[in-house]
């Protein structure tokens, strides 16, 4: 089973994955540590949430905050080189159900 899908861009493929398992450990990093954007966000959604803290929350908004810039960055090399880096989706094949 592929991560990615068939004719995708190698090169792509190879920074995503870097990327995304680097983000994920510094995520795990700050989190254990509350250090980095972790300390700022902590304290913000205490002060929006009745002073409660929620580190599973402060690790999804990492994330998104980190991959935003990857799509932007897929969005701008596809427009400018008019090559899609992955191709679109297949439709599956339809199967007969059995009766």
């Amino acid at each position: 089973m592929a991560i990615f899908r068939e004719g995708t861009n190698k090169l792509w493929g190879a920074f995503v994955g870097i990327f995304v398992l680097t983000a994920l450990g510094l995520d795990v990093y700050w989190l254990f540590s509350e250090t980095g954007p972790v300390r700022w966000l902590a304290l913000l959604q205490a002060k929006l949430m009745g002073g409660r803290w929620f580190p599973k929350l402060t690790f999804l908004i990492l994330l998104l905050a980190e991959l935003v810039p990857v799509i932007v960055l897929k969005l701008l090399i596809e427009r400018i080189t008019g090559k899609p880096l992955s191709p679109p989706p297949q439709p599956q094949p339809s199967q007969p159900r059995p009766q």
